[in-house]
């Protein structure tokens, strides 16, 4: 990095060893800001699945994933982070059928071992239609949506009871509440965004030229509204909350609503198994 780059400036070399059969043996990171230089060691399964890793400073060695065990299809089924005494596990279970994750449940080594247990369910073309976190002895948070013919978000609401229930503010209930609608045109514009408050609808609108994509302004109106309309020069072909949630490690700031709680995020979980005690 060149010296006009301030604290960046300076060399950083980054390494990568292989096995005979081009899996990763390890990963050489250079040292960063307060972070010092670090090679993480990866093995794998008889069938070449990635079973643990572990790295190190400073003459230090930590233990990252310990133990990982799959489902005879080859998905991740349980994967165990963390030494002795600080274990976490994370535990997913496919449907049957689809393979897809319908409940995945995450346990820490501590008194009350269950942290979250989510549950999924889905539409016949696989779009996320609920995630309901359930974890013993601590609130539920339920999120329903539902979806338009081109897998665009229309409603997302967290209910008190079931997804069968009509969204309405008066029965909205968890750790953080909200009920969202979103309307999109032809095109794929979105063309206007609903907070649904006890307190009145506050109701974004957005402006498009009659040809081309490019957002020419937002006006707002309701107790939520700013006090003036902003203006912006971002494609409506950028992501939206709504048409393409994005995953929780590319957020930034205080999202809110559909965007702070994503169900595309949740389409990929990465792990796995309960320990017995908590299965």
């Amino acid at each position: 990095m060149p010296d006009s780059e301030g604290l960046l400036a300076g060399t950083y070399t980054y390494g990568t060893k292989y096995n005979v059969d081009g899996s990763v043996y390890a990963s050489n990171y250079a040292a960063a800001g307060n972070l010092p230089a670090e090679s993480v060691l990866y093995t794998y399964n008889d069938l070449g699945g990635l079973q643990s890793s572990s790295g190190g400073y400073d003459g230090n060695t930590f233990e990252y994933v310990t133990d990982t065990q799959y489902t005879r299809y080859g998905e991740v089924a349980r994967t165990q982070l963390g030494e002795p005494g600080k274990r976490v596990w994370l535990s997913n279970y496919y449907d049957d059928h689809t393979r897809q994750v319908n409940r995945m449940i995450v346990d820490a080594e501590v008194s009350a071992p269950m942290q979250a247990d989510v549950h999924y369910t889905y539409d016949h073309a696989g779009n996320v239609t609920s995630i309901a976190d359930t974890p013993q002895g601590k609130p539920a948070d339920i999120q329903c949506f539902t979806l338009d013919y081109l897998q665009r978000i229309t409603e997302a609401w967290t209910p008190s009871g079931g997804c069968d229930q009509a969204p309405a503010v008066a029965t909205l209930s968890g750790p953080a509440p909200y009920w969202q609608s979103f309307a999109y045109d032809k095109v794929g514009n979105r063309l206007a965004e609903t907070d649904h408050t006890a307190a009145g609808d506050t109701v974004s609108t957005s402006a498009f030229p009659p040809t081309g994509h490019t957002l020419s302004g937002v006006s707002s109106t309701g107790p939520a509204a700013p006090s003036r309309a902003s203006t912006s020069t971002t494609p409506a072909a950028t992501p939206s909350p709504a048409s393409c949630p994005v995953p929780r490690s590319s957020w930034t700031g205080t999202p809110t609503g559909a965007w702070r709680r994503s169900p595309r995020a949740a389409m990929s979980p990465t792990s796995s198994t309960t320990p017995t005690a908590t299965a």
